[in-house]
């Protein structure tokens, strides 16, 4: 069910999108425009940014893959890569089907390899969910890791959706690091007696 209520959201958002972003920069109260222009540069950065991160964690994943098959001689290895690489996109259950697939059709070459296979791209997933992801997402969405990977935990337990509230997480801290951020600077702005020099 939520899969498919994030998918009719995200048609709806690329349907009508420029026109909602059109409306919140232009008919939105003047004195609130300026903080609206901030928060919508925010998301586009935050988002955008976990795009291209969720992108290249796919193609390591992808590649990794491939790799591993082809070494092993497995059947359509590079199809096999191709497969990884797309349902990562997938919420939650991308990886494990993708990686279900792998096994079952590594069979055909002995259940040893099949085993084998299981057991490596699993190590690789667990290495790409664990390590590898948390840093990337750090530097695509510009927070450290630590709060990467704390966003991660958070969204898993508080938003209820598992894996995938993990996965929202890591864009909303960005954005909320940034807000909390811009807020700071102004206040410091606005309070510079509370901020006086340090002596030389």
């Amino acid at each position: 069910v939520s899969l498919g209520v994030i998918a009719l959201l995200s048609i709806y958002f690329l349907l009508d999108g420029d026109r909602m972003i059109f409306w919140l920069r232009y008919k939105t109260p003047l004195t609130q425009r300026e903080n609206i222009a901030f928060l919508l540069r925010t998301l586009e950065r935050s988002v955008g940014g976990y795009l291209r991160g969720l992108l290249l964690v796919s193609a390591i994943s992808g590649l990794g893959t491939g790799l591993i098959l082809a070494l092993l001689g497995v059947p359509y290895a590079a199809l096999l890569a191709v497969v990884m690489f797309v349902f990562l996109f997938i919420p939650v259950i991308g990886g494990t089907l993708a990686l279900l697939l792998c096994s079952l059709l590594s069979l055909s070459q002995g259940w040893v390899t099949a085993l084998i296979v299981t057991i490596l791209i699993s190590l690789l997933q667990f290495f790409i969910g664990q390590i590898l992801t948390p840093r990337i997402m750090a530097n695509t969405v510009n927070i450290h890791p630590i709060v990467a990977i704390l966003a991660m935990f958070a969204g898993i337990e508080l938003l209820g959706m598992g894996l995938l509230g993990g996965i929202i997480a890591i864009p909303l801290a960005g954005m909320l690091q940034s807000i909390l951020v811009a807020y700071w600077h102004r206040w410091k702005q606005a309070h510079p007696e509370e901020f006086p020099s340090e002596p030389l």
